[in-house]
């Protein structure tokens, strides 16, 4: 499987000025600035507990830096695959919830399913019964589907086995947008 080809972003993708996030004593970024570019990857590298969780999520909107700024460039559409993947509606089967989020046939949703190995009566279970790699699997699956530019991805392999993760590896080196993880 191979992500659906995006229209293009602009050039500038993302622009962090002066970013700085505390909780409490302890300082997870001070004065952090960073510009990605349309096409660019770009790793966050640091130990447990040093906030590059929080980073992305400032990034993705769901948290505010205590100062500084972040911007997201024009054109830009973005997939989040986070560490702990849920879905919204926990009671949907594996294929309902693709059916759902990308509006699509059945027929078209269990083939997108089947190249993420989710074939047979895996399409059937309850998106809350899933394995963290199963969930990962999935998401990815809505994520490749959609139109994106710019994917951002918190430890996306922290679940999987082998196999998954050399696949999921193969699936974004052919993403010709940005990414950031």
């Amino acid at each position: 499987a191979a992500f659906s080809r995006g229209s293009s972003s602009g050039q500038d993708v993302l622009r962090l000025k002066n970013v700085c996030k505390s909780y409490g004593s302890i300082c997870l970024a001070d004065g952090l600035s960073l510009n990605l570019a349309r096409g660019e990857t770009a790793a966050l590298i640091g130990g447990n507990g040093c906030g590059k969780t929080t980073l992305l999520n400032m990034i993705a909107g769901d948290q505010a830096p205590d100062s500084g700024s972040i911007r997201v460039g024009s054109n830009v559409r973005y997939a989040f695959l986070r560490q702990n993947v849920s879905f919204d509606n926990d009671r949907e089967t594996v294929l309902d919830t693709e059916r759902y989020e990308l509006e699509v046939s059945e027929e078209m949703a269990r083939n997108r399913l089947g190249a993420f190995h989710f074939r047979g009566d895996d399409v059937f279970k309850q998106v809350g019964s899933l394995s963290g790699g199963e969930r990962s699997r999935l998401k990815l699956c809505v994520m490749m589907y959609r139109d994106v530019n710019f994917l951002i991805l918190d430890e996306p392999t922290n679940h999987l086995d082998t196999a998954s993760r050399e696949w999921i590896e193969e699936a974004v080196s052919g993403f010709d947008g940005t990414i950031l993880f």
